[in-house]
């Protein structure tokens, strides 16, 4: 997914790889933010909200370590990748990269309100 956001962006290269760096980060972040406010809200006494804001900032750190060391670095090699594959690759994978982030975002505000509504 990285590859195909640095391969699909304009811009100077470094202002591509830090922008697919955000948006994987977020895109990994969301459901593994909802699930955390799942386990948070079924928790016996629930953490205040101190708690769960050092919960998901520590979550939000090891996410951006992870992915700058396994994909920011070599930014150079997956953008020469990406230039040699055919259009119709190009499609495929625009197509079912926006099917993830339509799916991504629509599950979480989907058990975010189911959250809300049986917690809440």
């Amino acid at each position: 997914m990285y590859r195909f956001v640095m391969w699909s962006k304009s811009g100077p290269e470094d202002s591509r790889a830090l922008s697919a760096l955000g948006l994987i980060c977020l895109l990994q972040g969301l459901p593994l933010a909802i699930v955390w406010a799942a386990v948070c809200r079924n928790m016996n006494p629930p953490p205040n909200v101190d708690q769960f804001t050092e919960g998901a900032i520590i979550l939000s750190i090891i996410l951006i370590v992870f992915n700058r060391i396994y994909l920011y670095k070599p930014r150079k090699e997956i953008i020469a990748e990406f230039q040699h594959l055919d259009s119709s690759t190009k499609v495929r994978r625009k197509i079912l990269f926006s099917i993830y982030i339509l799916a991504t975002v629509g599950l979480s505000l989907y058990i975010g309100s189911i959250l809300r509504t049986v917690h809440g």
